[in-house]
């Protein structure tokens, strides 16, 4: 029996329930980036691809019987709903839920792998680079990508979830770009176009000269605001915590996020410029020195 907290994701009407992802309390602590495709995982497809995998007997009894007979209930301001049974999904900050919605999507990777479309780094095939429920396709030809995308959808069909074709996004690089009255279709619905997105906490842009300066600009400005999430704690020189213990709180929450993804990017010497003054301006800070 779990209890389940809406979270407002701090994105249009909080009267719009949609707006909210589930966040269900359970005996075990875990941390996860809680996505609401987690949600939607069939158990009936999901127990399949367990045994399929490999999973059998005593084990695979135990998962399977993890979700049988469970429940949660809603808890609104001091308010808390009757309990309902849960169909669907894996539970959001479950230890497995991770690896078990891996499992879940990696047969829609293997058929994108297998149709040989997509993009190639000399002989290596890499058209759907995935983080659990992150996927991105990577292709050179619009039709290719019209036929990847159809496949998707068709798997999403079979496994019984949806795809939501006004969250994805299409990002046009590379010269000559593709052309602009070619419209992708998913779910019968053509998909957005943009100049810039962002995948895995890393924006990127259509002109792939300006990704890695906006990606720093907005590490910068999270970096900023962690700093400044820490000020209560006594992180602000003065009067507060001593430098020793200030230097281990920057290194340990605040670096980690400035130099976020800059060892996929790998920026040159002048694109580090803005972050290595950003990081000794904090350092002064920190050490009660003249900016």
């Amino acid at each position: 029996m779990g209890i389940l907290s809406p979270i407002f994701k701090k994105k249009g009407l909080p009267t719009d329930p949609k707006n909210y992802r589930g966040i269900t309390v359970l005996p075990v602590i875990a941390l996860l980036d809680a996505k609401s495709a987690f949600d939607v995982v069939n158990h009936s497809s999901l127990y399949r691809k367990l045994y399929l995998a490999g999973i059998s007997g005593s084990l695979w009894l135990l998962l399977h019987d993890l979700s049988v007979g469970a429940q949660t209930s809603v808890r609104w301001e001091n308010l808390v709903s009757e309990p309902f049974d849960i169909k669907q999904g894996v539970r959001q900050g479950g230890i497995l839920s991770t690896e078990l919605y891996k499992l879940y999507i990696n047969d829609v990777l293997n058929q994108v792998e297998d149709s040989a479309l997509g993009s190639y780094i000399e002989h290596i095939h890499c058209p759907i680079p995935t983080c659990a429920d992150d996927v991105t396709l990577v292709v050179n030809d619009p039709t290719n990508m019209q036929t990847l995308l159809s496949t998707v959808e068709n798997y999403s069909q079979q496994e019984k979830y949806s795809l939501q074709p006004t969250k994805c996004k299409i990002i046009k690089t590379g010269k000559p770009k593709i052309e602009d009255n070619f419209n992708f279709i998913l779910n019968d619905t053509p998909i957005q176009n943009v100049e810039t997105a962002v995948h895995l906490g890393i924006t990127h842009s259509s002109n792939p000269r300006q990704t890695i300066p906006i990606h720093v600009q907005e590490n910068i400005n999270k970096a900023r605001r962690t700093m400044y999430s820490l000020m209560g704690t006594g992180m602000h020189g003065k009067n507060g915590l001593n430098p020793v213990a200030c230097l281990q709180l920057f290194q340990v929450y605040v670096l980690p996020v400035l130099i976020y993804g800059l060892e996929i990017l790998l920026p040159n010497s002048t694109q580090m410029e803005p972050i290595e003054v950003f990081y000794r301006k904090s350092i002064k800070q920190i050490l009660q020195l003249p900016i």
